[in-house]
C-alpha cells in the first residue's frame, strides 16, 4: 500500500484531538515523512480543503467547451433548418389537401388564381383570389391559414386588420388564367409545380402577389431561354439554398434553383409550371 495513502487514511479515521500526535509520530519516521505529501498532512491538520481547480485546469476546461461548441453549434443550426423545412413541407401537403377538397366540391376544378368579372360588375361580392375561394368554399378562418405557415419565412407578418385565410405558401399564378385549365385532372402531374415557397407575402386583397408565384418558363416554348435569376416569388433562401415545391400529384420536394432550372430547360421539360 502506498505510504502516502496510509498517512491519509490514518489521519482521516482519528479525531482532531489526536492529529498533532499523529503528525509528530510521522516526523519521527524520516522515511515516512519523505514519502508523505506535506500539503496533504497540512490539509488534514488544519481542516482546510485544497482548491478544486488551478488556473491552468480552468483554462483547459474552457478550451474544451469552446471546441465542443464550435463542433456542435453548426450541427444544431442545421438540425433546426431541417426541422423547419420538414414543417414547411407538411404545411404544403395540408394546403394541397385543401385544394383537392375544394376541387371535389367545385366540379373537379381548382380555385382560380384570381377572378375579375368581365365586364366588371360593381355588384359582385364573391371571391377575388384563390385564398378567398378556399376560405369561403371550405369555411376556413385566419387561424387555419396560420397553421400552414412556413416557420422559416419571417417576412411580411399578417396584418392586424385582415381576417382572410392566408398561409405563407405560394400558389401557381397560372391556374385558371386565360388558356390554362383549372381542372385538377390537368394539374395532377408529377412534373407540374402547383405550390412553392414564396419570397414575400401580403394579406391585402388586390396586392401584387396574394401568395402566388410565377415563373417565366410557364410557357414551354420559352423554356430554352430561361435565366435562373428570372425565378419570381419562389424563395430559395429559406431552407439551406432550397425551396419546397409541391407538384400536381401531391408529392413535395426540396430543390435548388439550378435543379429546377435544369429541369425546366430539358427537352421535353421535366419540371413545368403549367400543364402541357
Amino acid at each position: 500500500m502506498n505510504i502516502k495513502r496510509c498517512a491519509i487514511v490514518g489521519i482521516g479515521h482519528r479525531s482532531h484531538a489526536r492529529i498533532p500526535e499523529i503528525v509528530a509520530s510521522y516526523h519521527e519516521q524520516p522515511r515516512l515523512v519523505a514519502l508523505c505529501d506535506p500539503i496533504v498532512v497540512r490539509t488534514f491538520y488544519t481542516g482546510r480543503k485544497r482548491a478544486a481547480f488551478t488556473l491552468l485546469e480552468l483554462l483547459a476546461v474552457i478550451a474544451i467547451i469552446a471546441i465542443l461548441a464550435a463542433v456542435l453549434f453548426p450541427n444544431l443550426q442545421s438540425s433546426i433548418q431541417a426541422s423547419q423545412s420538414a414543417k414547411c413541407m407538411q404545411g404544403q401537403r395540408q394546403l394541397y389537401s385543401l385544394l383537392v377538397t375544394y376541387a371535389a366540391d367545385n366540379d373537379a376544378s381548382l380555385p382560380l388564381r384570381a377572378y375579375s368579372p368581365n365586364p366588371p360588375d360593381s355588384s359582385y361580392n364573391g371571391p377575388t383570389n384563390w385564398l378567398q375561394f378556399i376560405q369561403k368554399g371550405l369555411n376556413l378562418t385566419r387561424a387555419d391559414g396560420q397553421g400552414l405557415d412556413c416557420p422559416a419565412n419571417k417576412r411580411d407578418p399578417y396584418s392586424g386588420t385582415t381576417t382572410t385565410f392566408s398561409p405563407k405558401q405560394g400558389y401557381n399564378s397560372l391556374v385558371g388564367t386565360s388558356g390554362v385549365s383549372a381542372k385538377l385532372s390537368r394539374w395532377a402531374s408529377s412534373n407540374v409545380v402547383l405550390l412553392a415557397d414564396v419570397a414575400a407575402v401580403s394579406a391585402t386583397p388586390g396586392s401584387r402577389n396574394n401568395y402566388y408565384f410565377e415563373y417565366k418558363a410557364a410557357i414551354p416554348a420559352s423554356a430554352q431561354n430561361i435565366d435562373p435569376k428570372s425565378f419570381w416569388l419562389i424563395d430559395y433562401t429559406l431552407h439551406q439554398g432550397r425551396a419546397n415545391l409541391t407538384f400536381g400529384d401531391g408529392h413535395t420536394q426540396a430543390m435548388r434553383p439550378e435543379d429546377v432550372y435544369a429541369g425546366a430547360k430539358a427537352n421535353p421539360p421535366t419540371i413545368l409550371f403549367q400543364p402541357q
